[in-house]
């Protein structure tokens, strides 16, 4: 027991011995900044108008972290797998959140209904969005955003879009008075309640209390205000809904999906609201397009020019059908008449399903796994020329015929 006793005691007193030098290894195997660099970063500050004060806390803090080598990871890893629509609503929208959607509908019922008056947005849109950006305010983000923003600036990818996000940023800690340190955001720097960039910050975020600051990390006035803001510079219309789900008839002609036309040629076309609650939005929606994220099998939105205005927050057809379907669940319409349990896509077929268009002829554009307006045309014009349902969605049997 004695001898048991001192081989643990001669360990631990080995441990401590080496200890200091383990912390010096590590410590060391953070990767600096670059004096160029950091000398580079400085003059940008200072023709920005940046105080000599804020730059040099900056400096000091940037020069004893390193390079975030964690956020580079981030923007580095790509996707294995793009969500399919059931995967990513239902990820999204779930009962917890829109029960706490409704009642902060009442909460703030007076500030959202200010709002709607004054920059015309519905206060269920500015509540969607403000849950799915960030949980309600649940998740805003760790990293300090001037630390990543500077890191993914320096690692070059996406270089000039960060120089300017860490500027901006700069910007915002000297006017606001933030601390260095304690701006947190995502890891591409996206910040507060509402999940803005720094450049979306300083051109659109509005003080919405009054109190002459602008604090979207912990005020609900200053961070849905900065919504409204944005979304009425995205040029908002109060005129028109977001969209809705809507029926296609069975000898529906694919050919008019992704073209714009009013309420009048798609009833002509025989389409109807799926929700008898929505029988007026067919005839409000104006100017609209059909969208169809889960292809013929799966269910068909008409979308007004508002969801292009969502799109500019982020451009991905699934967020912004998202935001309507939670904005529409906080209004009480009932969910999806038209629900598919599809696949999700691997990216990597969707890449080379790119590359075999373009092979043929079909023109689906730069190879990117982005299943943009351009890809679903030529999968459409490809499913046409071969008999399939030209839904210019890449369903298994699309794939299939193409050979992937």
């Amino acid at each position: 027991m004695r001898g048991t006793r001192l081989y643990f005691l001669s360990c631990i007193v080995a441990f401590l011995f080496i200890l200091p030098n383990f912390i010096t290894t590590i410590a060391e195997a953070k990767k600096p900044f670059s004096k160029k660099f950091l000398q580079q970063l400085g003059k940008s500050a200072k023709r920005s108008g940046i105080s000599s004060e804020l730059w040099q806390k900056t400096h000091i803090f940037l020069k004893e972290k390193g390079i975030l080598e964690e956020v580079i990871e981030l923007d580095r890893k790509q996707p294995e797998t793009l969500e399919s629509l059931h995967l990513y609503t239902t990820r999204r929208i779930n009962n917890r959140r829109i029960t706490l959607g409704k009642s902060l509908l009442k909460k703030h019922n007076e500030l959202l209904q200010y709002l709607e008056i004054e920059y015309g947005i519905p206060s269920e849109i500015l509540i969607s969005i403000w849950g799915l950006e960030s949980d309600y305010g649940n998740i805003t983000g760790h990293f300090p955003v001037l630390h990543a923003t500077a890191s993914l600036n320096a690692e070059g990818r996406r270089g000039n879009f960060f120089h300017k996000q860490f500027i901006a940023g700069l910007q915002i800690a000297d006017r606001e008075g933030f601390h260095v340190q304690k701006m947190l955001g995502s890891w591409a720097g996206a910040m507060g309640h509402v999940q803005f960039i720094p450049t979306t910050y300083w051109q659109y975020a509005r003080d919405g209390n009054g109190d002459g600051k602008i604090d979207i990390w912990s005020n609900v006035d200053d961070a849905l205000t900065s919504a409204a803001n944005y979304l009425e510079r995205s040029r908002w219309d109060p005129a028109h809904p977001w969209g809705l789900e809507v029926l296609l008839p069975e000898a529906f002609n694919f050919d008019n999906i992704q073209t714009w036309h009013d309420s009048e040629f798609w009833r002509n076309k025989g389409i109807k609201n799926a929700h008898k609650s929505q029988h007026s939005r067919l005839a409000e929606i104006g100017e609209s397009t059909l969208l169809l994220p889960a292809g013929a099998s799966g269910p068909a939105f008409l979308v007004s020019q508002n969801f292009n205005s969502i799109l500019r927050w982020n451009n991905s057809n699934l967020y912004a059908i998202s935001v309507g379907l939670l904005a529409d669940r906080l209004l009480g319409v009932p969910d999806l008449l038209k629900k598919t349990t599809e696949q999700n896509l691997r990216a990597k077929d969707i890449k080379k399903l790119q590359q075999r268009l373009n092979e043929l002829g079909f023109n689906a554009g730069v190879i990117d796994a982005v299943l943009g307006t351009q890809t679903r045309r030529a999968i459409s014009r490809y499913q046409k020329l071969h008999d399939l349902v030209p839904d210019g969605f890449p369903s298994p049997k699309t794939l299939r015929s193409i050979g992937l």
